[in-house]
């Protein structure tokens, strides 16, 4: 349920921060992926434990091939939601690296276009990688959010930006 501050908030561009997700994040990252919506559209519909999360996050923190990015807003003085850059080791070959997108917002900041500043900062940010968002087909709002976004449809479940 949205709280009545939140629901009343428009963001935009400058309303909006990534920055790099510490050991800190990791319990809301949490309760955030237990959410039944989340969970829904993830690649594993099954919740992990919080110990399999912690040890998993930390694991990207670390790693020089993945980025876990908080988004922040100004305007609610909190974070919202995560982006994550994860270097696709099955297409990884040489040069073309291509970078798997995973972005969700918390349920208490839907419709905001949260999302949608988060994905242009990204770009901003990482405009030089090449990066794929997979979309399921009966994710009708990230369908919708990837196709108002610098991203090309390359398929019906699959969005490219290329650096």
């Amino acid at each position: 349920m949205k709280t009545q501050k939140a629901a009343n908030v428009q963001h935009h561009f400058s309303d909006i921060n990534l920055r790099r997700a510490t050991r800190g994040d990791i319990a809301l990252v949490y309760q955030w992926q237990l959410q039944p919506e989340t969970r829904r559209y993830a690649h594993s519909t099954r919740a992990p434990s919080f110990i399999e999360h912690s040890v998993w996050m930390r694991k990207q923190l670390v790693s020089d091939s993945h980025y876990v990015l908080m988004i922040e807003s100004k305007l609610l003085h909190q974070l919202v939601g995560v982006v994550r850059l994860e270097l696709d080791s099955v297409t990884h070959s040489g040069s073309d690296e291509i970078y798997v997108v995973s972005i969700f917002v918390g349920q208490a900041y839907w419709g905001m276009h949260i999302a949608s500043i988060a994905l242009q900062h990204l770009v901003v940010r990482h405009g030089d990688k090449t990066m794929l968002a997979e979309v399921h087909l009966d994710n009708e709002a990230s369908q919708h959010l990837f196709e108002r976004s610098p991203f090309q449809r390359v398929s019906p479940t699959e969005f490219v930006y290329s650096a």
